[in-house]
């Protein structure tokens, strides 16, 4: 049911409509097909290029971290690694940079152990 809602939300182009979708059901990416899925994780590189939605986005990749570690693209890994330094270099999110920084090193070990960190 998950994956049809966030397909639905997706093919909508309602990204009010996609976001209120992540609030609500938080990360469901056990639920989501590998497509579905590499569709969400852009959206959120895209939110999180913008300076919205951090919180969201980090609990994503923790939980893609902890169930589904090699569900993406290389060139999809490698971009989330990229957002996570982003963010934790960024000045403005002290709470999310910390959360980040948690995140950096086993995303790394998974991902990006050919990039340094």
């Amino acid at each position: 049911q998950a994956d049809e809602e966030y397909t639905a939300a997706l093919m909508s182009g309602d990204e009010v409509a996609m976001i209120n979708l992540l609030k609500n059901t938080g990360p469901v990416a056990p639920a989501l097909s590998a497509p579905t899925l590499s569709a969400v994780m852009r959206l959120l590189l895209t939110l999180l290029r913008n300076r919205s939605y951090m919180d969201i986005g980090l609990q994503w990749f923790e939980q893609l971290l902890r169930v589904r570690p090699h569900a993406l693209s290389h060139e999809l890994e490698l971009e989330i690694l990229a957002m996570i330094r982003t963010i934790i270099e960024s000045p403005l999110a002290t709470a999310v940079s910390a959360k980040a920084k948690i995140l950096q090193t086993p995303l790394h070990h998974h991902w990006g152990h050919k990039v340094p960190l």
